[in-house]
This record gives structure tokens, sequence and C-alpha cells, in this order.
């Protein structure tokens, strides 16, 4: 019961957006509760280069699609359009309102696309976590390879960001397909 209560007071504030970070809201995500206590509600950039079958794979694990979130224009290093709740003044990073509504709780992990600072600059900014790596979903994010104002060729990355260090180690072990090592390693360090 306590578990849909959360989720609850979770969508009721996605609706209200105060800080007018959320596009859309899912609130039938809640009916995950029912056939899963375990559930986390993820929220996603409002952006073509995150694929369905992302969200699909994280849905067997028990995340849900809770939110599409507002991102700055173009792509732009400062949102115009949002406020830092901690600070007031502009957010940073066109994944401004994926990492906002993790930072009030609306989520509890949020996916966002960076190319050269647009979740881990976002994440940074409202005291959260944040983690990228080119090899999530690394085949589907080559057909978005762009070239920069310089003339250097990059391809986005797909990002993570949580108030939840262990989150992101889960859904980054999800999504890469590693194996996590229960016991620890035992270092052993030479004698000087």
């Amino acid at each position: 019961m306590n578990q849909i209560i959360r989720h609850a007071q979770q969508t009721f504030l996605a609706m209200k957006d105060p800080y007018h970070s959320v596009e859309k809201v899912y609130p039938q995500a809640i009916h995950a509760v029912e056939e899963c206590e375990d559930i986390h509600y993820i929220g996603i950039k409002n952006v073509v280069q995150i694929p369905l079958s992302l969200i699909k794979k994280l849905k067997k694990h028990g995340y849900e699609l809770h939110t599409i979130d507002r991102c700055s224009i173009n792509g732009r290093a400062v949102d115009m359009q949002i406020k830092n709740p901690i600070t007031g003044n502009r957010m940073t990073g066109s994944s401004s309102g994926t990492a906002i509504n993790v930072f009030l709780g609306i989520n509890d992990l949020g996916i966002g696309t960076d190319g050269g600072g647009s979740v881990l600059a976002p994440a940074m900014s409202v005291q959260c976590y944040g983690f990228i790596s080119p090899m999530i979903e690394q085949e589907h994010m080559k057909q978005y390879e762009k070239y920069s104002t310089d003339g250097l060729c990059f391809t986005p990355s797909i990002g993570f960001i949580s108030r939840d260090l262990g989150l992101i180690k889960e859904v980054a072990t999800i999504c890469l397909g590693l194996q996590i090592r229960e016991t620890p390693v035992k270092v052993i360090c030479p004698e000087f």
C-alpha cells in the first residue's frame, strides 16, 4: 500500500509540474505497482534518439515509463525556459527537465542524451548522480552521428540520472549486459 501512495504522490507532483519540466505524464504507470511492488518510475528526455527498445528492456526489470521531460531548445547548454530549483538560475544542459524531475522525486531515474555535457551537467547542477556510456544502445545511436561546429564527428550517448547511485549501477548493468560481482575483490598490496 505504501508503494501505491508513493507512486500516486509522484504522479500528482508530475501533473502539478511546479518547474515546467514535464511534457507528458503517464498516470497509468501506477498499474504496474499492482503487478510488482518493486517498481521504479522513469522519465525520458523528449528526443527521438532514445529508443523504445531501451524502455521495453528496462520495463522487464521493473522500470515504468512515467514522464516525457522537457529539454532545452536545440540542445543548448543553458536552458532559458527552466530554472534550477536549488539556485534559481537557468538550468544547464539539454536534459534539464529530466534532471529536475529526478531531483523533485517525480521519477526515480531519468534517461537523457549527451553529446557534450547534456546529462552530466544537469545531474550535477541539482546534486544528482549522472552516468553516460557510448555503449548503451550503441548500434541505434550510430544513426545520430553529427559534426560539431569545429568539424569534429561525434555520436551522442545515452545516459542516466538518479538520486540513488545503486539504481544507476543496476540500470547500467542491465543495459550493458554486465555481470555483478557479489564478492569483493581482495587486493594484496606488496610491503615496501
